[in-house]
């Protein structure tokens, strides 16, 4: 098996200081997919980033490099419509001391890139 980093603006590496968190298995028309939150210890708090990793192999030896989506969410998983399209839901948080304190969030993806093709909206 082989691993991929994923590099950073920045030039450094995204690493998962903190864990990879809820990891979800997807399969849909031949493809198998795990979507992730990969959280870090930021400078002043948690972050955290998504990403995605696809295979067509019933018995994967190789995934694909990690694909990232521009999601700030936690717990994210694949929603399949039945008219084709596929979206993101995850949870997200609106403040500690308000209530509710956590929302639903989604947009619909381009699985191939993970590019959004609408904007992200609560659900």
């Amino acid at each position: 098996m082989s691993t991929a980093v994923m590099p950073l603006d920045t030039g450094n590496i995204k690493v998962a200081s903190a864990g990879l968190f809820a990891p979800t298995l997807r399969h849909h028309k031949g493809t198998f997919c795990i979507i992730c939150t990969n959280t870090r210890h930021g400078r002043d708090i948690r972050a955290s980033d998504n990403f995605y990793i696809t295979t067509t192999d019933k018995w994967p030896v190789e995934w694909s490099n990690p694909i990232s989506f521009p999601l700030n969410v936690i717990d994210p998983s694949l929603y399949l419509d039945d008219d084709g399209r596929i979206y993101v839901p995850g949870s997200w948080r609106i403040d500690r001391l308000k209530q509710p304190s956590c929302t639903r969030q989604q947009f619909e993806i381009d699985i191939t890139t993970g590019k959004p093709l609408s904007d992200t909206r609560e659900i």
